[in-house]
């Protein structure tokens, strides 16, 4: 379809058709050969629209009650979808409609909003022969950015919630090629005890098991061997020994190596390699097709050992073992060294409750302008808790590649993670902010989060109050939050926490407390922040006289230098 388009137009006669009438039209999309796009995710956002977009019809229009009926058109080219969604009523000026009082819990506004949050344009014309409002979102695949991003959202969320390991290999093979536009595409894991790399998922190849290939032997087996992806732009060209096999129609490959960081070996785990070739538009894959493979295959590699890890947690007769490691892959995943700013000084540090922790802190430089500092508490300190972070990690930096605004991050964060969250009974809250070197100015956004205190001459307070932070996320579908702006000087300080500091409790059963904390903050007065993290988190365990922590506690403070 790459210069067709497609049309399916249907009418919705009753509310309770809406959705139905939906499934059927893209179904039919399906049947005509569009589904190379149409991921889940991407069909889920388009439908939840689609219902505001009809609702609104229904509701504000009257259209059922007026015309009996209304109109839907949807349209798909190769650059993404349309819809088309009629109605007879007095109609409005979408461009006039501000974002909805999401805190007075106004209704006004909600349903556009929303549109905006999932597709990309939202246009409405009126005329006497009858309103249209148009909803148009484009293929992941046309931007780069945006595709890395929506694929390892859908495929994160999907690895955690399959069972059967042979459907998460062929899971990520098919999205993958779908992503590539890939006629041919191949899983290789290692078997140790045959010492060959066998299939384990494949589309237009040979039928699994069928293939196997020793390491070190031709693309594939290089690749696994040395733990390096692979471009041949045009196999015919390639002096390296390989030769185009004939099954292949055309003369580019790339091959990436699925391993992972085995916490309990300290050591890179090689798995297996994942193969693409085969372009529907017959094109060369480039340099930048292969770093996004890549990413995909540590991505998926991380989610398999999680997943596994998980599985084998849940068989096992004792759980500690398994513990232990998730403790070090929670350990891993916080920062062992800080990047260095000429104008900053940052350190963080935390202690856990138990062997698996929840909290997770990081300061991650964006580029020469702006750098994010992040605080985060997943609830619970088990396993659910340490495998969701992991998930809720990857997603927030796959954000960052197209967002910079606090506000918006944690928005994206709270509509790709709360349906996992809703399931699993969980949330998260965070706090998040980012500095702007050449204004010393720190923008802040709290998702039900302790905004953080800040010193400045002696003396400590907040940020700002909790009442101006969002609901933590899962916990409302579509909540907007907002930033806070402060303008830092030099030697301003500024500490991020989690509540186990102010939490921990003495055997007299009283707590630490807020005041407690600024207190020591106030008295914290060394010449690095890491003395100052330390000097906090010593005076809040001498405080509980020894008892054990019955959350996770973390500090992160940045100093203006």
């Amino acid at each position: 379809m790459k210069n067709s388009t497609i049309q399916v137009s249907f009418s919705v006669r009753r509310e309770g058709d809406m959705l139905p009438s939906f499934d059927r039209a893209f179904s039919s999309l399906r049947k005509k050969g569009a589904s190379s796009h149409l991921s889940n995710q991407f069909v889920s956002d388009l439908k939840l629209a689609y219902a505001e977009g009809v609702g609104n019809a229904i509701r504000h229009a009257r259209e059922l009650e007026k015309n009996k009926k209304v109109d839907v058109k949807i349209e798909l080219t190769a650059k993404g979808i349309t819809l088309f969604i009629t109605d007879h009523g007095p109609g409005f000026n979408v461009t006039k409609v501000k974002a909805p009082d999401f805190k007075n819990m106004l209704e006004s506004g909600r349903g556009v909003f929303l549109m905006r949050q999932l597709v990309d344009t939202v246009h409405y014309k009126k005329s006497k022969k009858g309103n249209v409002l148009t909803l148009s979102r484009a293929f992941i695949g046309l931007d780069p950015k945006l595709r890395d991003l929506n694929f390892i959202l859908e495929m994160s969320s999907r690895l955690l919630s399959t069972e059967d390991p042979s459907m998460i290999y062929q899971l990520i093979l098919e999205r993958a090629a779908d992503v590539f536009g890939a006629l041919k595409a191949s899983i290789l894991l290692y078997d140790a005890s045959a010492r060959k790399l066998k299939l384990a998922a494949s589309r237009g190849l040979s039928k699994v098991g069928s293939v196997e290939v020793r390491p070190g032997e031709g693309i594939a087996g290089y690749v696994f061997k040395h733990q390096k992806p692979c471009l041949i732009a045009d196999i015919k060209k390639n002096q390296s020994g390989w030769e185009k096999k004939k099954k292949y129609k055309t003369h580019s490959f790339i091959s990436a190596p699925l391993f992972y960081h085995a916490p309990e070996t300290k050591q890179l785990e090689s798995v297996g390699v994942i193969n693409m070739t085969d372009r529907r538009d017959g094109k060369a894959f480039t340099k930048k097709d292969l770093l996004l493979l890549t990413a995909i295959a540590n991505q998926a590699a991380a989610c398999l050992y999680l997943k596994n890890l998980l599985v084998r947690a849940t068989e096992a007769e004792s759980l500690k073992h398994e513990f232990e490691i998730a403790g070090k892959i929670h350990e891993h995943y916080l920062p062992r060294a800080f990047p260095p700013f000429p104008d900053l000084e940052v350190h963080g540090q935390c202690d856990t409750a138990l062997e698996i922790g929840g909290d997770y802190y990081d300061v991650i430089r964006l580029n020469d302008e702006e750098t994010v500092l992040v605080m985060a508490d997943v609830s619970g300190h088990n396993l659910a808790a340490s495998l969701t972070m992991a998930n809720f990690r990857s997603q927030m930096k796959a954000i960052l590649l197209q967002e910079k605004k606090p506000e918006k991050i944690l928005s994206l964060l709270n509509t790709s993670l709360y349906n996992d969250l809703y399931k699993s009974d969980q949330f998260i809250t965070m706090v998040l902010a980012v500095y702007h070197h050449s204004y010393a100015t720190l923008s802040v956004a709290s998702a039900g989060h302790f905004f953080p205190l800040i010193k400045r001459d002696g003396k400590v307070w907040p940020i700002a109050g909790y009442e101006e932070a969002g609901v933590a996320l899962g916990i409302v579908p579509s909540e907007e939050y907002k930033a806070i702006e402060i303008v830092l000087r030099k030697q301003d300080s500024v500490l991020f926490y989690t509540d186990g500091i102010i939490e921990c409790a003495n055997g007299h059963n009283e707590r630490y407390g807020l005041n407690r904390l600024a207190s020591s903050f106030q008295l914290s007065s060394f010449d690095h922040a890491s003395h100052n993290v330390e000097y906090l988190m010593e005076s809040s365990k001498q405080f509980s006289l020894g008892q054990k922590r019955a959350d996770d506690a973390s500090a992160l403070i940045m100093t203006l230098k």
